[in-house]
């Protein structure tokens, strides 16, 4: 259970860090392109992150596995009924 907030924390942070670096990229590739003639590096080098930082998307986007909370849905369902019965 652990390990998958870990790897879907780990990759939300991938998806921060990608979005920032794909902005910062673009940026330096438009005042390239401002100052120079245009050049294929100058959409490729952003296309790559922007490609790294929604592959990050995909795999945060991942629903967690509900077979892990079965027992705590078990015992909250039991200390409901417990609940409804001492209000009666």
């Amino acid at each position: 259970m652990g390990m998958d907030w870990l790897k879907r924390g780990l990759a939300w942070a991938l998806v921060a860090l990608g979005a920032l670096v794909f902005v910062i990229f673009s940026g330096i590739a438009l005042m390239l392109w401002a100052l120079n003639q245009f050049h294929w590096a100058l959409v490729a080098v952003p296309s790559v992150m922007l490609l790294l930082t929604l592959l990050a998307f995909l795999t945060a986007r991942t629903p967690i596995d509900s077979a892990h909370f079965t027992e705590l849905k078990e015992q909250m369902n039991s200390d409901l009924r417990a609940l409804r019965e001492a209000a009666e």
